[in-house]
């Protein structure tokens, strides 16, 4: 969904736009250094002392065939991502969009499809903490989805996109299960 970013208060209607897509330049690092280590899996020679080398071979197995197998492993899953993330850059910029009668959030984290909820239909919004992951999870008629809290710019837009999606709930006098944050 390619829109302008409104600002949270531009209309009485409380609609609201919240950019939603991965941070690139920690994804483009932790790739790097995924894919580096991946490479030294493969290419490097650690000695035949190395602990690693022997707890592998005291499994019975090939230290050094085991490691780069990992390597090797290591490098597909690194160009997967790196696949994603360039497929992501050329749908264009994503958004969390929450108008008087609707929300629109894309399908899932690495999707350029869109989903429309009617906020009639949600019979459930909570924080959910799994793992040190924050995540909205919104129940509605079709099913959840959740809007995890890493795709969002900052922990304070996270947080202001929950209490718009709550408001918004609250302004069609919908009794709407709200639970407090937990793990």
């Amino acid at each position: 969904m390619n829109i302008s970013n409104l600002s949270s208060n531009a209309a009485p209607s409380h609609q609201a736009c919240y950019y939603y897509g991965p941070n690139y330049k920690k994804m483009t690092l932790a790739g790097l250094v995924f894919g580096g280590l991946s490479l030294f899996g493969i290419f490097g020679t650690p000695s035949e002392n190395s602990s690693m080398i022997r707890l592998i071979e005291a499994l019975g197995l090939n230290g050094h065939l085991v490691l780069q197998l990992v390597g090797v492993l290591g490098l597909a899953m690194t160009v997967a991502v790196a696949g994603s993330l360039i497929f992501l850059r050329g749908a264009g910029n994503r958004y969390v969009v929450l108008t008087d009668k609707k929300l629109f959030a894309p399908v899932s984290n690495f999707s350029s499809k869109t989903r429309e909820i009617r906020l009639i239909n949600i019979s459930d919004l909570e924080l959910v903490e799994v793992f040190n992951q924050r995540f909205i999870r919104v129940t509605h008629a079709d099913g959840k989805m959740e809007l995890v809290e890493n795709m969002f710019k900052n922990q304070e837009l996270f947080h202001d996109c929950y209490e718009a999606i709550a408001l918004a709930i609250d302004n069609k006098g919908q009794n709407v299960k709200r639970a407090p944050a937990r793990k």
